[in-house]
């Protein structure tokens, strides 16, 4: 592209021209997805609120940051391969009660 041309500056904001897109699509794509997750983890943690006693719900910030965590959680995991994902959770199963 340089070379037809004659100026790098052109070419280079044409190149970030045609990938820009890709990149804010699969941006987008992924913050849709987190809020999706966000909205439905905060469904149910709401409905877990609500048979409980008002005296033991948690602080607004308490709540944030409980909802919070789950979905940085998540996203840490989605990182791994499959191998150490599975060797991970098999590792901690036993710790959340879940075998």
């Amino acid at each position: 592209m340089r070379r037809r041309l004659g100026q790098p500056e052109p070419a280079a904001d044409l190149a970030q021209d045609a990938f820009m897109p890709p990149q804010l699509s699969t941006i987008a794509q992924g913050s849709l997805v987190n809020h999706r997750q966000g909205r439905d983890l905060e469904a149910v943690h709401l409905e877990a609120l609500a048979v409980q006693p008002h005296a033991f719900h948690p602080s607004v910030e308490k709540r944030a940051a409980t909802l919070k965590l789950p979905l940085a959680f998540d996203r840490r995991l989605q990182g791994l391969a499959e191998l150490p994902l599975l060797a991970f959770l098999l590792a901690h199963a036993p710790e959340y009660g879940w075998v």
